[in-house]
């Protein structure tokens, strides 16, 4: 199985060249009981982070129906931002163009995050701090990576914008430098 993630991960890489550059590594564990088929661990994070000083993406041992190239892709995206200045300036952009359905979704969010943290005892975030962290990248994702039921895409309302936004990043994750 690990053969499969570590050859699932050197495809993401051939596909998406821009993360080869930030010493992402994979792995198989646990994870925190009930939590999802995967979390990226960023390298400045020391509680609960399997390796800290790493920048870490583990995916769970529970079985996922979806594409697990997707799944690496889009969790390896949380730590763009603070690694490419052109990414990160691409992801503003798309929060510059977020709209009133947009909001209503991430508030919605924002409240199961809050319900989570609190039956498992974890400080809980700002919806702010919810949004910057978690909650746009869902969104993000949901168009760059989408899981087996492709949830996000075909329910969520991207605008032609945001659409013309997000293709830019998926460019610009391909190799293609932006205009």
């Amino acid at each position: 199985m690990a053969d499969e993630l570590q050859e699932s991960w050197q495809n993401v890489l051939k596909n998406y060249p821009r993360l080869t550059q930030h010493g992402i590594k994979v792995e198989r564990g646990e994870g925190n009981g009930d939590a999802g088929y995967a979390e990226f661990y960023h390298p400045s994070e020391s509680i609960g982070h399997p390796r800290p000083g790493t920048p870490l993406i583990q995916i769970r041992d529970k079985p996922y129906k979806g594409d697990l190239n997707n799944l690496l892709y889009g969790e390896a995206l949380h730590y763009m931002p603070t690694v490419d200045e052109n990414f990160r300036d691409l992801r503003n952009l798309y929060r510059q163009s977020l709209g009133p359905a947009d909001f209503r979704i991430l508030k919605l969010m924002h409240e199961r995050d809050k319900i989570y943290s609190q039956e498992k005892g974890l400080p809980e975030r700002t919806y702010d701090k919810f949004v910057e962290y978690s909650g746009l990248d869902a969104i993000m994702r949901g168009f760059l990576a989408p899981d087996a039921e492709a949830e996000w895409l075909n329910r969520h309302p991207y605008t032609p914008k945001q659409r013309s936004i997000l293709n830019a990043i998926s460019a610009y994750m391909k190799g293609i430098d932006p205009k």
